[in-house]
């Protein structure tokens, strides 16, 4: 599978789903996820970004270990991007008030028949 056809199989769910969700890379990442609300001046470097963002202090981000990695729903660090060598693969979804856990699940099944469909090794849930 192709870098560009990952990403287009979440895409595809995100646009089907409406359920906002990231891909990092497990086998870069060490620790447990910890969703918080980032603290103002807090930095990242995030896909495409020649520049490190920082932060206002109101955003919703996730951190492994203490590495900021997630500005939440739709920028992750460069660092854990979707890569060609990539074995592990991390997709993250949040509910926001008014989701039920019954969307979440099928954007979630609907996420791994997709990337199961365009990729030769598959995902798992």
């Amino acid at each position: 599978m192709s870098k560009k056809h990952l990403v287009d199989a979440y895409n595809l769910d995100l646009i089907k789903s409406y359920i906002a969700m990231v891909t990092l890379d497990m086998d870069r990442l060490d620790g447990d996820d910890l969703l918080l609300s980032a603290q103002k001046g807090e930095k990242m470097l995030g896909i495409c970004i020649s520049e490190p963002i920082e932060l206002e202090g109101n955003e919703l981000v996730v951190f492994y270990e203490e590495k900021l990695m997630v500005i939440y729903p739709s920028r992750d660090a460069d660092e854990t991007k979707v890569t060609l060598d990539m074995k592990n693969m991390h997709v993250l979804m949040c509910s926001a008030y008014g989701i039920e856990r019954g969307v979440l699940d099928e954007a979630s099944r609907v996420a791994v028949d997709y990337v199961n469909f365009y990729s030769v090794g598959g995902l798992e849930k």
